[in-house]
């Protein structure tokens, strides 16, 4: 999912560098963008990229990213982004494998708060933290099992 939406870097991103990408990335295409609804963390942030994308991106992106921001009409938040990607991941690797304990095992791995979670207490953590809840309820409604037959796993 990450390389099929090209954001393969997503996860190495601390919070404040993600902001400085997306936003960053954004200003090269309106050098307003932001002004006045951005705070001063993420603003700073978007000052900081800005030059390093532009230095890294040709003619090309650059038309693309003006094209981007013109078409933009609401502000977005960079970790609500990083946890659609993961969630769209958590669910895609359930619809190919069709096997949902493997998959939560897999997201209980790589996700760090469920991964230090106490064995005893992984029942509740799965149920309360937003993707694996989100996977769950997924794998048990109908679209899940449409789409399964679908790929041939279900």
């Amino acid at each position: 999912v990450y390389l099929a939406l090209n954001v393969p870097w997503l996860e190495e991103l601390v919070p404040d560098d993600l902001e400085g990408v997306l936003f960053g990335s954004l200003r090269l295409g309106n050098e307003s963008f932001g002004e006045g609804r951005l705070a001063a963390g993420p603003d700073a942030n978007a000052e900081l990229w800005r030059p390093r994308i532009a230095k890294a991106a040709g003619r090309k992106q650059k038309r693309a990213l003006e094209e981007i921001v013109q078409r933009l009409d609401s502000f977005a938040d960079p970790q609500v982004f990083r946890q659609s990607v993961r969630t769209a991941a958590a669910r895609a690797a359930y619809l190919i494998t069709g096997d949902i304990v493997s998959t939560l095992n897999h997201v209980l791995r790589i996700d760090r708060e469920l991964s230090q979670a106490p064995r005893s207490e992984v029942p509740q953590k799965l149920l309360s933290h937003p993707m694996t809840r989100d996977l769950i309820f997924f794998a048990l409604s109908p679209e899940a099992l449409a789409l399964r037959r679908t790929v041939g796993t279900g």
